[in-house]
């Protein structure tokens, strides 16, 4: 038996154009045992528009543990698709 997964799901919390749980029935239907949401963190002083800021990383996450507890035909993941480098923009790993 194949244990179908996704880990790299991307939601309106950075560059995707759906709600976290607008993918759940779709997964399911596709067979997938398992999916994880990899929202896109980028950690720089200005905002990016493709990637969450570190001050809605606390919400991205409340949220899918909510949706988490509330799916039970598929395990829901959270993960974050960290990018800390781009030429020209200043870290701020002291946010974190």
């Amino acid at each position: 038996m194949a244990y179908k997964t996704d880990y790299h799901i991307h939601s309106w919390f950075s560059d995707g154009r759906s709600a976290p749980e607008d993918y759940i029935a779709p997964a399911i239907a596709a067979g997938l045992s398992e999916i994880g949401f990899s929202e896109h963190l980028v950690l720089f002083s200005e905002p990016l528009d493709w990637s969450m800021n570190v001050s809605e990383v606390p919400g991205y996450l409340d949220h899918i543990k909510k949706l988490r507890e509330n799916v039970r035909d598929i395990i829901v993941r959270t993960g974050l698709e960290v990018d800390f480098f781009l030429q020209g923009k200043k870290m701020r790993f002291n946010h974190i």
